[in-house]
């Protein structure tokens, strides 16, 4: 099979635009690398393991002492990314902005959850910062689940 080569200039102007703009395309996505769609607020950067994204570098450390608890039988019914919808009584809270007129239903996601051996619930957050927005949500939760929510990571407060 030999290969067949012609001459950008053969072809007509509107098929030379195409592909000077597909070959310009190319060049940039080789040349720039991937970029996280929502860079984090506090420059933790992201860790994909197995196909499994991870905010940042010590919260896939919190998941795998967490994941030997579980394999040593201290903890089960382990979770990550679990979402609870915030609701007062039967009303859900929504939250409106220019984004959203009519309003978007609130939600809390969990960093993890899991049930101790003694049978209590655990919901864990796990921070780098925390800072008043993220203590001001925990707050709600809490006031509208009823439980506590434990705090994993190196935390500073702000």
């Amino acid at each position: 099979m030999s290969k067949r080569t012609f001459s950008i200039l053969s072809l007509g102007p509107a098929a030379r635009e195409q592909v000077a703009a597909k070959l310009l395309a190319e060049q940039i996505a080789q040349q720039k690398p991937a970029r996280d769609p929502l860079p984090s607020k506090w420059k933790a950067k992201p860790v994909i393991v197995d196909g499994v994204r991870f905010d940042s570098q010590s919260e896939y450390d919190r998941w795998c002492e967490l994941k030997l608890m579980e394999r040593a039988g201290q903890i089960t019914h382990l979770s990550r990314q679990v979402r609870f919808v915030l609701k007062i009584g039967e009303r859900q809270v929504v939250i409106r902005s220019e984004r959203y007129p009519n309003g978007r239903t609130a939600v809390y996601t969990a960093d993890f959850t899991y049930r101790e051996k003694n049978g209590r619930f655990v919901v864990e957050e796990h921070k780098g910062i925390d800072d008043s927005v993220s203590r001001l949500r925990r707050a709600v939760v809490e006031a509208i689940y009823g439980f506590e929510i434990r705090m994993s990571g190196p935390q500073v407060l702000t």
